[in-house]
C-alpha cells in the first residue's frame, strides 16, 4: 500500500514536472479567526487530511475526511474543480503542506491552508466536531 502510495505520488510530480511556474498556483493561508468569520459566507470545500482516528476525535464543521496517507488521495481529491478554491488543513501543517503542493501539481490554482493547524484552531478556542467521518468514497 505505501509503496504505491509513493509510486502514484512519484508519477503526478514526474507528469507535472515540467509544467511552468504559475503565480496562481501558490497555497494561500488563512488563519483561524478568519476563517470561522468566512464559514458561514463563503461555500468552499474543505478537507481534513489527517487520518481516520484523528478525524473521528474531532474536526471542523463540514470538513470532508481525505487521509493525505491513503494511496488513492489523488483519486479523491480529482473529484474537486481545480479552478475553484479549497481548504485543506491537518494537526499542525506538515501534511497539509505535502497535500497542497500535490494538489499544486495536479492543477489546483487556489489551494488554502488552515495555518497552523487543527492545533490553532483549538486554541483559538474554536468548535469542533466529532461526528462520523464524512468521507469521499
Amino acid at each position: 500500500m505505501t509503496g504505491r502510495f509513493f509510486l502514484s505520488l512519484l508519477t503526478v510530480f514526474f507528469l507535472t514536472g515540467c509544467r511552468p511556474f504559475s503565480p496562481y498556483s501558490v497555497t494561500k493561508f488563512i488563519n483561524p479567526m478568519q476563517w470561522e468569520k468566512r464559514q458561514s459566507t463563503v461555500s468552499v470545500p474543505l478537507l481534513d487530511v489527517r487520518t481516520l482516528k484523528e478525524y473521528e476525535a474531532g474536526h471542523l464543521t463540514q470538513a470532508l475526511h481525505v487521509d493525505w496517507q491513503d494511496s488513492s488521495f489523488v483519486k479523491k481529491v480529482r473529484v474537486f474543480d481545480p479552478n475553484q478554491p479549497i481548504l485543506i488543513y491537518c494537526m499542525s501543517g506538515r501534511r497539509s503542506k505535502a497535500a497542497a503542493e500535490t494538489m499544486r501539481a495536479l492543477g489546483f490554482k487556489q489551494v488554502w491552508q488552515l495555518r497552523g493547524g487543527i492545533n490553532a484552531w483549538k486554541a483559538a478556542g474554536l468548535k469542533l466536531e466529532g461526528a462520523s467521518p464524512a468521507a469521499l468514497p
